[in-house]
């Protein structure tokens, strides 16, 4: 939202207002989907699956698409009367946010001290999300893994099965890592702490499954090596600016 104040230097927003105002309306959003997650995880599989240990990670996201559920609403509209593109990278986290507490991931994360970290993202906006208070779906699974990174896949939709309207809205690819200690921790290793099904594990390590996953992989690694290597030729533009300065 859009205020009247202002920082005292310039016309810009005070990063203190942007920080209040992104803690009031994302933070409860967060605490909310990780809560449906919980009381899901504890509902559908009850506590006999995990220990007091370790958590045991299984179902949703993993072996099986993770649905979730959710309306557009005032924080995510915008002038044109649909979703607006940035509402659907924090739609997108707040399904993972769900996910993870129903598949028992969150709490292993907790427990270990490991932090999950978006890395990068590719989205497709295929058709609008509306109007207000529109529901819609968010179905998503880990997708991939490798000895660094994992891969996570997102499809918007519209509820309901076999019409027009199930079809896919958008699409969104996420590139993370898990992180202790400000060091990366292999995927692998991870899930198999806490107990993921062996079978689950070697599928997503396995570079020749699923097809249509692996092409939308390579696409993004493609893409994010482009990406980097323009990063650092600008880092050498801006090295090189600073030290004709110090050398002047």
């Amino acid at each position: 939202p859009n205020h009247d104040r202002t920082h005292k230097k310039g016309s810009s927003q005070h990063p203190n207002i942007i920080l209040r105002d992104m803690g009031i309306i994302h933070i409860p959003r967060v605490i909310a989907s990780c809560a449906r997650g919980y009381y899901r995880r504890h509902g559908i599989i009850g506590s006999s699956t995990s220990t007091k240990d370790k958590p045991s990670l299984s179902g949703a996201g993993l072996s099986e698409p993770h649905t979730y559920k959710s309306r557009v609403g005032i924080f995510d509209i915008d002038g044109f009367g649909h979703m607006n593109h940035s509402a659907y990278l924090a739609q997108a986290e707040f399904a993972r946010w769900e996910m993870s507490a129903m598949n028992g991931s969150l709490e292993a994360n907790i427990r270990s001290k490991t932090a999950f970290v978006v890395t990068g993202a590719a989205v497709r906006y295929r058709r609008e999300i509306g109007p207000l208070f529109r529901q819609f779906e968010i179905q998503s699974i880990i997708g991939s893994a490798d000895e660094r990174n994992l891969w996570i896949y997102h499809t918007f939709r519209y509820p309901g099965e076999e019409n027009r309207e199930s079809k896919i809205l958008a699409q969104l690819l996420i590139q993370a890592a898990l992180v202790k200690n400000r060091k990366v921790v292999e995927p692998r290793l991870f899930m198999e702490e806490f107990g993921l099904d062996p079978d689950t594990v070697d599928r997503l390590h396995d570079s020749n499954n699923e097809g249509h996953m692996q092409k939308k992989l390579s696409t993004f690694q493609e893409l994010e090596r482009a990406m980097r290597a323009s990063a650092a030729d600008d880092d050498k533009r801006i090295n090189g600016l600073l030290d004709e300065k110090k050398s002047g």
